[in-house]
């Protein structure tokens, strides 16, 4: 790695850019010849269309290097290379020939198929081969040498996502490129390899900047939990609604209802298990002022005419989900109405309950959705404190874990209804039974008839089948008051079959409502499996753009310093250069500084230019005729003023005979500057070369701005040609102060400059006039 690198920057300060292909392909481009140089490993591939060009880089990496001429390429990782009259002719016949040698092959007949279509391969342990080494070199020959990189994602022993891309790294020794392909396969069977990059970010931060933005984030998270009738808090970078930030700690709380009822297994009746039932409405109570405020907010600005600017449907239907997330449908439902069933009638208004149940959860989930999907954009009290990646993937499995929590909540639930539906079907069956919830109105039961038609364990399908809801009612938790148990049980029924899609659910019976419950698990299984198939693919792209990130500022580094010096600046830049360099990298990953005017341009250095401007250009101008005199405020304007320009070769930057508009400092690269005798094309000229740091062109616009009729119709006519004369593809950097400005300083500071203001006298006999 050392010598690549001591490489690129000798092809770099040569004319060489890398290619984007590749970071072992370096380009010259000139006007009208090209000249490329290939790395692998330790040799170099040198080609181009002027042959003078190839000596004189020979000539220079032998001075830099130790390398050794081995004239034309003739055979170059498996290819041969012809030549004659026509041109190049590429072929592997060398790497073919060496490959049936090896195989005892060299005598074989060609063939269509390699292998009979009727032939039939069989297990035969018995018949082991005495050398698999004879093997294992055809497939090493017949495999890719290039190092590739990836990752698979399987789900249940199959492949659903993959992705392979080309390692931009060069190989530090013939070895490592001969085992690299076997050391890092691009697939694993037991998942994927994680990238560099994500050890690189997970080495580089700071446990003490994790721990401070973590303790940061649930001192707000307690805030928000404990005072809602906050409606929005500055906790990350962007004002987040609490409804988004609350919802993570509500929505682990709101399914305590679904655990409320419990069975009497004796009196054959529902009763309520108070501390559940207190702690549910006391957390939903206080949770739901959130969504009043919410409410009362939108109806303000639907009566005063505030929204619209906004889309009135958007903000009905954001208004119509506040009203039904806050609608008391579980309380009445499950400690009203539950508990006091009676008739077979009252089973068909609970169905309709539990629907309306199901839908409360859409306005309460989706905040969740917009914390996940957006929370690797937020820093943490709006200080440039990034979270750390390893929460948006915590943030991402809560969400996961939270679906699994309610789906188990509502299995318990739905359980105990299915029991409920028993009770009222032997009812049914014999005369004088009346179906009731309630232990009070138990008069008329007939425990017998009960135990009899819905027999639990064990189980019998003929007479009842309670279908995915038999294991609940067998681990006897609907009688339980232990809430930690059921709520772990549940909790796992739910991630189990979430996670397989309800494909363990075979037991189901023929029971409507039951199967709609498991479409429902398996719809949702498949919509969090896409979502998080898609975080995962997001999440490998921000990686990889991490890892290209990282080597592009490690060239920038090594540039940094190097530009500091060339234009005569303090080390003490070098840090705000780096950090706006860092800014630049987010929105362009492949950005690298190559002068002062790449620098310049960096959005985050833009109010430090001014300052930067003046440590370059204020000692210059002061050695300037015309600014000797001046103060320093006069010239620290003038440097605020000076304007980066970038001229590619063989540019004008201004022609004789044309108006001067401006005058300039050359701060890289070369200019010439001529005059023809008549102003043509093809008299003959004196070419002068002007490199940079040589003084200022075109001084004769401050005689200009300092007359009183200084107008742009009298801009003075330039003598000379000044044109780019570029060296080795370099491109000429200039800083230019325009005359509109320049006119501008000099009327802002008048008594600095010597207006000219020509008095006229006439004498007529002695008389003055």
């Amino acid at each position: 790695m050392a010598w690549y690198a001591k490489l690129s920057l000798v092809l770099e300060a040569t004319g060489f850019r890398s290619n984007n292909e590749g970071s072992s392909l370096f380009v010259r481009n000139g006007k009208s010849r090209r000249l490329v140089v290939l790395i692998y490993v330790d040799d170099l591939i040198i080609t181009g269309d002027c042959s003078d060009e190839i000596t004189a880089l020979k000539c220079a990496l032998h001075k830099k290097f130790a390398i050794k001429d081995l004239g034309r390429l003739k055979y170059f990782l498996g290819i041969e290379m012809v030549y004659s009259q026509k041109g190049l002719f590429l072929n592997q016949r060398k790497y073919i020939v060496d490959l049936l040698k090896d195989a005892e092959m060299l005598d074989c007949k060609p063939t269509n198929s390699p292998i009979s279509s009727k032939f039939k391969l069989v297990d035969d342990a018995n018949n082991v081969l005495d050398d698999i080494s004879y093997y294992q070199r055809l497939g090493w020959k017949c495999s890719c040498r290039k190092n590739t990189t990836g990752y698979c994602v399987f789900v249940g022993g199959n492949m659903v996502s993959w992705k392979s891309k080309k390692q931009i790294v060069v190989t530090r020794s013939s070895v490592e490129a001969e085992y690299r392909p076997w050391l890092q396969p691009p697939c694993s069977s037991k998942g994927f390899a994680a990238s560099s990059a994500v050890e690189e970010v997970l080495r580089k931060t700071k446990p003490s900047r994790m721990i401070s933005g973590l303790l940061s984030f649930i001192a707000h998270a307690i805030t928000v939990f404990l005072i809602p009738c906050i409606t929005r808090i500055d906790l990350l970078g962007k004002d987040i609604p609490v409804v988004a930030l609350s919802s993570v700690v509500y929505l682990v709380m709101d399914p305590l209802f679904l655990y409320a009822p419990l069975i009497n297994g004796a009196t054959k009746c529902l009763v309520l298990d108070n501390k559940v039932k207190i702690a549910a409405l006391v957390l939903r109570s206080w949770g739901d002022i959130r969504y009043l405020l919410n409410i009362f907010n939108i109806y303000d600005n639907i009566k005063h005419r505030q929204w619209r600017w906004k889309s009135p449907n958007k903000k009905m239907l954001e208004l119509a989900g506040e009203m039904l997330a806050v609608l008391p449908i579980p309380q009445v439902a499950i400690l009203v109405f539950l508990p006091n069933m009676r008739g077979s009638n009252s089973l068909k208004i609970m169905k309709f309950l539990n629907f309306l149940i199901l839908l409360q959860y859409l306005p309460r989930v989706y905040p969740l959705y917009l914390l996940c999907k957006n929370w690797n954009t937020w820093n943490i009290g709006g200080k440039g404190l990034k979270l750390p990646n390893w929460s948006l993937i915590v943030v991402n499995m809560y969400g996961y874990l939270i679906a699994s929590h309610i789906l188990g909540a509502f299995w318990y639930f739905f359980s105990i209804q299915r029991q409920i539906g028993c009770w009222e079907h032997a009812c049914r069956s014999q005369n004088g039974c009346e179906f009731s919830t309630s232990c009070v109105q138990n008069a008329h039961k007939n425990f017998t008839l009960l135990e009899n038609l819905c027999p639990i364990n064990p189980p019998d399908k003929r007479v009842f089948d309670f279908g995915i809801f038999q294991g609940a009612l067998q681990s006897s938790m609907q009688g339980s008051t232990n809430f930690f148990q059921r709520w772990l049980l549940c909790s796992s029924w739910g991630i189990r079959n979430l996670s397989s899609y309800a494909s363990n659910l075979t037991e189901a019976s023929a029971y409507g409502w039951e199967n709609l419950f498991v479409i429902l698990i398996s719809i949702s299984g498949l919509v969090l499996f896409m979502y998080l198939l898609g975080f995962v693919q997001e999440f490998m792209k921000k990686v990889d753009k991490l890892e290209t990130i990282a080597q592009t500022m490690e060239i920038n580094d090594r540039k940094i310093p190097d530009i500091l010096s060339e234009y005569g600046l303090s080390s003490t830049w070098r840090r705000h250069f780096r950090l706006a360099v860092k800014g630049k990298l987010r929105e362009d990953e492949t950005y690298i500084v190559e002068n002062m005017f790449s620098i310049l341009s960096l959005t985050q250095l833009r109010p430090s230019a001014p300052k930067i401007k003046r440590s370059l250009f204020l000692d210059k101008l002061k050695k300037i005729d015309g600014l000797q005199d001046k103060g320093d405020e006069v010239l620290t304007k003038i440097c605020k003023q000076l304007e980066p320009a970038i001229y590619r070769e063989d540019s004008y930057i201004i022609r004789e005979g044309e108006p001067l508009a401006m005058m300039f400092f050359v701060t890289r690269g070369n200019v010439l500057t001529y005059a023809t005798n008549n102003g043509g094309s093809n008299g003959s000229s004196r070419t002068i070369q002007i490199e940079k740091d040589n003084g200022l062109y075109g001084e004769e616009l401050l005689t200009w701005a300092e007359r009183p009729s200084c107008k742009f119709s009298n801009l003075p006519i330039s003598d000379l040609t000044v044109k780019c004369h570029n060296k080795l593809n370099e491109v000429v950097e200039i800083f230019a102060l325009h005359a509109t400005d320049l006119q501008l300083i000099v009327s802002k500071f008048p008594g600095q400059f010597n207006m000219d203001r020509t008095l006229t006298i006439a004498v007529d006999n002695g008389n003055v006039n």
